[in-house]
């Protein structure tokens, strides 16, 4: 399913029938889906929904066997690695790096992109890097090297570099994964914040960053992203507001286990609680479940 964007602008991302196949087995089945400017979307569903690779096909580390995928109205598969990293910034699941840098040298390799092979960094470059180190709450290791830190501040210096980038889309994996409570709130709450307060670069109010991130903790979806769109089995089964989307009944299908759905007394976010897996009967008619339901999208 896809959904509808406003006015003549293009969505920021755009999938159309995106089929991914690896070693035979197809992860991404026909998939479409609209992603609006100025849009926080959560991609949830179960281990091996197809979340990963959706991401990865944005980003051009796959190529899907059919169907197109846009950012920003261009073709994805057709612009240069350059091109593809000024309008489209990753944050991956893994964050281990191969040479032990700096921190500080590790933010400012998201300005590859906005310079020539030999020039040197500029006053906007360290700017950008400061203002990174500064939003992900790193400047006070800057000075550290990589590889002295833990999984979580990794994860957050390697989200400072993909914030240096400044590209108007940005793809996170798990980016709270490795955080404790604290860095988990801090994090998505600042996607929530670039999202909400960020400004084009000719200085209108239109929201310049759009994000899409796979997200396990469904309290944390409801919480942060303003869709959520569900995914089982390579298919997207529904998008929407996550209390459309987060419903028992449908995430029983998709995940195999009994699920209720609350509202959070202080957030008033929608509430997830497992409850057990479902019957082996039950379980069996995930697949059928899950579409019979209708659609959630909004749009």
């Amino acid at each position: 399913m896809t959904g509808a964007h406003d006015g003549a602008d293009p969505p920021a991302l755009e999938l159309d029938d995106v089929t991914v196949s690896y070693g035979g087995r197809t992860v991404l089945d026909g998939v479409s889906l609209s992603v609006r400017r100025g849009e926080f979307l959560a991609l949830v569903g179960p281990n091996g929904a197809g979340k990963t690779t959706l991401l990865r096909a944005v980003n051009g580390l796959v190529t899907p066997e059919s169907g197109t995928v846009h950012t920003d109205g261009a073709d994805a598969t057709s612009l240069s690695a350059r091109g593809r990293a000024r309008r489209v910034a990753t944050v991956p699941q893994e964050t281990n790096v191969g040479f032990d840098f700096p921190v500080r040298d590790l933010v400012a390799m998201g300005r590859t992109a906005h310079r020539s092979r030999l020039s040197r960094e500029s006053e906007a470059d360290r700017a950008a890097v400061t203002r990174a180190l500064d939003r992900t709450g790193t400047a006070a290791f800057a000075d550290r090297t990589v590889g002295s830190l833990s999984g979580g501040e990794r994860q957050r210096v390697v989200l400072a570099r993909a914030l240096a980038q400044a590209a108007p889309l940005l793809l996170l994996d798990e980016p709270t994964a490795s955080l404790d409570i604290n860095h988990q709130v801090r994090v998505l709450g600042l996607v929530r914040d670039l999202v909400t307060t960020a400004t084009e670069r000719d200085g209108t109010d239109r929201p310049a960053r759009t994000a899409v991130a796979a997200i396990h903790d469904l309290d944390l979806a409801a919480r942060f992203c303003d869709r959520v769109a569900l995914l089982a089995d390579g298919d997207i089964r529904a998008v929407g507001p996550p209390h459309e989307v987060l419903q028992g009944d449908r995430l029983a299908a998709a995940y195999g286990v009994e699920t209720v759905v609350t509202e959070d007394a202080v957030t008033g976010a929608p509430r997830v609680t497992a409850l057990g897996e479902r019957t082996p009967a039950a379980a069996g008619d995930r697949r059928d479940a899950v579409r019979s339901q209708p659609e959630a999208d909004d749009d």
